[in-house]
This record gives C-alpha cells, sequence and structure tokens, in this order.
C-alpha cells in the first residue's frame, strides 16, 4: 500500500497517509489543524551500489548461455 505526501494550506504542515491506490483521490484531513490537505507530488531515489550486496540477483531464462537472454555468447 503507498504512502501518500500532503501539505496543509491552512497551517502549512506536512504529513503522509497509507492507503490503497483506489482511495488516491480521496481528501485528506490535516491531523495538525483538520483543514483539507493537498496532495503533493513524491520523489525519491535509490543509491544502486547500496542495493548490489543486499539485493539477490538472479538470472533469468532467456536462452543465453550466461542464464539472461543478453546474445554475449558465453
Amino acid at each position: 500500500m503507498p504512502v501518500y505526501e500532503y501539505s496543509c494550506p491552512t497551517c502549512k504542515s506536512t504529513f503522509e497517509e497509507l492507503r490503497p491506490m483506489s482511495r488516491h483521490a480521496d481528501v485528506a484531513q490535516c491531523p495538525t489543524c483538520g483543514s483539507q490537505g493537498r496532495k503533493k507530488l513524491s520523489v525519491f531515489a535509490i543509491n544502486r551500489d547500496l542495493l548490489v550486496d543486499t539485493v539477490p540477483v538472479t538470472a533469468g531464462g532467456g536462452g543465453c548461455a550466461c542464464g539472461g537472454g543478453c546474445a554475449c555468447g558465453a
């Protein structure tokens, strides 16, 4: 379930809500003042170098000798 970020135009606070994608357009009430929050555009970044040691890499079944279908000639 995604986390959506909101900002409150009244009290200028920011808050998050965990909700299903089917409810992405629902109004979010500010937990500080009760006003209607506005959904923010959320962005995130992943450092690929940090993931190399933690995420196992498995070969696919593409028919290539290396297991990946990349036509590497191995």
